[in-house]
């Protein structure tokens, strides 16, 4: 759902955020909707001192994992058609 997707990227975006903008962004309309979603789907997140604590993420993306040369390729072969369209 959107929900899941946006508290997905909010998770890794953030490394907190209070409850109420986290009730924003997930688009609920209650604290206590917020609590019971964290409590059922979202079990690893922590309530503390008025805000959502999100898990550390296991590993960050470094350059070295960023297979730039085959995007360069494919920007380039992206272009090459676009301008034999045009």
């Amino acid at each position: 759902t959107v929900r899941e997707n946006i508290a997905d990227c909010a998770e890794v975006a953030y490394q907190c955020l209070t409850l109420a903008d986290a009730q924003k962004m997930l688009i609920f309309d209650s604290a206590t909707e917020l609590s019971t979603y964290i409590q059922e789907e979202k079990t690893e997140w922590v309530v503390r001192e008025g805000r959502v604590w999100f898990k550390a993420p296991e590993k960050s993306l470094g350059a070295s994992d960023i297979p730039s040369l085959r995007l360069v390729g494919e920007t380039l072969a992206y272009a090459t058609e676009l301008d034999r369209i045009v």
